[in-house]
């Protein structure tokens, strides 16, 4: 499997359908590469981009999600995309990502959430698209990317 990586970096992308809105989650690697063991050896460092056309985000969060969330998403987007769920929720242990992401019809997806603790006068910024099952399943790609390239 070829990595996709840009100067050590793995970018999984959600889009609208439109392609107008995007929200980017962007590892760049290992919290503390030389630890091998221990809660200090699972975090990785994150950045979440969101970007529409009436708003965008950034936020940059060292550490930022476990490798073991990675997996999670993963297998619950594995399991919304085989459609064993009809909806499902996504929460970092780092409170910065909330997102839920629905089936509506066959190939439509709802993604909405909320990205916390970022410079806005409410501090946080609500966000909500529809995607289809191609981009999730690029999303999907990307993080078993993760999972392959950052395992101990």
């Amino acid at each position: 499997m070829k990595i996709s990586d840009v100067n050590g970096k793995i970018k999984a992308e959600l889009k609208s359908k439109t392609g107008c809105t995007k929200l980017k989650l962007i590892i760049h690697g290992w919290e503390f590469p030389k630890i091998q063991r221990g809660e200090d050896s699972k975090w990785l460092f994150i950045s979440i981009h969101f970007k529409s056309p009436r708003y965008s985000a950034y936020i940059k969060r060292e550490p930022g999600i476990k490798i073991e969330e990675v997996s999670d998403i993963y297998s619950l987007l594995k399991d919304l995309l085989g459609e064993s769920k009809k909806s499902i929720k996504i929460k970092l242990s780092e409170p910065y990502l909330d997102m839920s992401i629905k089936l509506l019809k066959e190939d439509e997806f709802m993604i909405k959430g909320v990205i916390n603790d970022i410079d806005t006068d409410s501090g946080s910024l609500k966000f909500e698209f529809e995607s289809n099952k191609k981009c999730l399943k690029k999303f999907c790609e990307k993080l078993e990317e993760v999972m392959s390239k950052y395992k101990r």
